[in-house]
């Protein structure tokens, strides 16, 4: 599955991980970076693969300030 994630004020080329956590099993996380649109808007496009039921997905990133 293709998980696009958008961003506000970070920067390009920033790693954005995404995780999903299932209700039943382990955390699964993988790696895409913001490499469309600008400072202000951009997205990052995720590929996983999710897991059946339900749980929940997040997406997390950090710069080096």
């Amino acid at each position: 599955m293709v998980i696009v994630v958008r961003c506000t004020n970070l920067p390009l080329n920033t790693p954005v991980t995404v995780t999903v956590k299932p209700a039943n099993g382990a955390a699964i996380s993988a790696v895409g970076y913001n490499t469309s649109g600008t400072l202000a808007s951009s997205t990052a496009t995720v590929s996983l693969n999710m897991p059946r039921g339900g749980g929940l997905i997040y997406a997390t990133a950090a710069t080096g300030n």
